[in-house]
């Protein structure tokens, strides 16, 4: 099985099994606020905009969706969309234009720009800012509250300054993977490196944790880089979580290896050790010997 295969495997059980909503439940009760309009010749569409995370959001990262409801009577098309918020650097509109019939609701994947953080700027309330064109007529700019349930937005902000925090005090990555033969079959070594950037603040490193497919166990946690020390390295022993065909099929996120890191005294996060492409490549060579997957 190549990895082309592998991968459009993935993808396909993505497609199939759908996403979870993680930050944002449906409530059809909730009110709709009509949106506002700008330069408008006729009246502004009816419509529910959501803020909605799916996991494969979360492992690609920068994105969000927008679940749009068409709670009026009429047609219309959403031809672009971008959200707008004081929490968020503005991004361009999307480009890929998306109708939607009375009733219907469907998704549309929107970037996000880079948190600003450490500001007064309002995260919330948000809103998407969107061209739509009804029906028959010309394009029209709104302005659509965007319902921030279960603090959605605020929370999606609150986890992109804590990364941007974390990555401007510490390096964190994957180095000297090597295959060797265990008792049990292949394994890999290998070491996760911390290297100090902008800050003085003891750094704790507690602990470390694979995916649906890896199972990574750290030699010697907790670690601390105290004050005064530069870097630190964390070994550790990779090997196969899961061999089965569900979980080779349906895993989102098999490179998302989170590492537990605390900056000072602010609480620390689950922090995506970053895996090159090459590494990935590398890891998933390994699977398909150590799973069988291969002659």
């Amino acid at each position: 099985m190549t990895r082309k295969h592998w991968v459009l495997a993935l993808v396909v059980a993505v497609a199939a099994a759908g996403a979870v909503i993680l930050l944002v439940p449906d409530r059809t009760e909730a009110p709709v606020t009509a949106p506002s309009t700008s330069a408008l010749t006729g009246a502004a569409p009816a419509m529910r905009a959501q803020a909605i995370v799916y996991r494969t959001d979360q492992a690609v990262g920068g994105r969000f969706r927008v679940k749009i409801t068409n709670t009026g009577d009429e047609e219309f098309e959403v031809l672009g969309l971008r959200l707008e918020s004081g929490g968020f650097e503005p991004q361009p509109l999307t480009t890929d234009p998306v109708r939607y019939t009375p009733g219907e609701r469907t998704d549309i994947v929107a970037p996000f720009g880079a948190a600003r953080c450490g500001t007064d700027d309002t995260v919330a309330p948000a809103h998407v800012v969107m061209d739509v064109r009804v029906a028959g007529g010309e394009a029209q700019r709104l302005e659509v509250p965007l319902e921030s349930i279960l603090e959605a937005i605020p929370k999606l902000h609150e986890r992109e300054c804590d990364i941007a925090r974390i990555a401007a005090a510490v390096d964190v990555g994957l180095a000297s993977i090597e295959q060797v033969e265990a008792e049990g079959g292949p394994i890999l070594e290998a070491d996760i490196t911390f290297r100090r950037l902008e800050t003085d603040e003891p750094i704790v490193v507690s602990d470390v944790r694979g995916s649906v497919l890896y199972r990574i166990v750290g030699d010697g946690l907790p670690i601390e880089l105290a004050a005064n020390d530069a870097e630190a390295v964390l070994p550790i022993v990779i090997s196969p979580a899961r061999c089965d065909g569900h979980a080779l099929g349906e895993s989102k996120q098999p490179f998302v290896f989170p590492v537990h890191i605390e900056v000072g005294d602010a609480d620390g996060i689950g922090y995506h050790i970053p895996i090159p492409t090459d590494q990935q490549d590398q890891l998933y060579e390994y699977l398909t010997t150590a799973c069988g997957l291969v002659n």
